[in-house]
């Protein structure tokens, strides 16, 4: 077995990883004396969940076994299949209030909310809708989490230096890196070469009025990449 395969069985991209950083959060509510944390930044959304839409909230009860049950994430109706998809082991409430539609399903109890990230306006809507639910100040918790890689992510970083690594050699061999080469040149080459990259990756479109179609057929040499010091 590949020494890779245990690792990489919780990916990022893992349910089961997604679950070993929820159980890590719990942890730290606890020992706060917190029953809930509202999760609104949506990188921690995502480094809690998988879920990559733009617009959501998670509510993460602290209790273990049954209470992972409660925890819910909320996104609107643009994103309930993506939300079936890529966070499967969660219920899913839709409802365009997001934060404040958890808030306002939630049991009673201490519920810290990311104070870093939410606006006065954005408070006051959590409030407004916290009939049962003392909301609390709680800053960066998951941030403080995210300092520490687990497995998955240290799988991650390591394919991610490999792959810089092959790209470096294949610059040397090709002679886009080599002794007395001005670094003013090379930067220049390497900059033209990432846009023309980025205009493969991002094409103009012909835009056309509504209700309106035209065919039309893209034609001259295929693109291909090419790295700085190469014809």
């Amino acid at each position: 077995m590949n020494s890779d395969e245990p690792r990489a069985r919780r990916t990022s991209g893992s349910v089961l990883s997604h679950i070993d950083r929820r159980q890590r959060l719990r942890e730290v509510l606890r020992a706060e004396d917190l029953d809930a944390l509202l999760v609104t930044d949506l990188i921690n959304i995502r480094y809690l969940t998988g879920f990559t839409g733009s617009a959501a909230a998670l509510w993460v009860a602290a209790g273990d076994g049954p209470e992972e049950k409660a925890t819910v994430l909320c996104t609107d109706g643009r994103y309930r299949t993506q939300a079936a998809a890529q966070v499967p082991d969660l219920r899913a409430l839709i409802d365009r209030r997001y934060g404040a539609a958890l808030v306002a399903h939630a049991p009673a109890g201490r519920a810290g909310f990311e104070s870093h990230v939410v606006t006065v306006d954005g408070f006051d809507r959590l409030a407004e809708a916290a009939t049962d639910v003392e909301l609390v100040r709680a800053p960066n918790r998951i941030e403080k989490l995210r300092e520490v890689k687990d497995d998955s992510e240290v799988l991650l970083l390591e394919r991610a230096c490999a792959a810089a690594d092959t790209a470096l050699a294949a610059l040397i061999e090709t002679g886009g890196i080599r002794p007395g080469a001005p670094n003013v040149r090379w930067h220049g080459t390497w900059k033209t070469s990432w846009r023309s990259m980025a205009r493969m990756a991002r094409p103009s479109r012909p835009s056309w009025p509504p209700g309106r179609t035209r065919q039309y057929r893209i034609t001259g040499p295929p693109a291909r990449y090419w790295l700085p010091g190469t014809s």
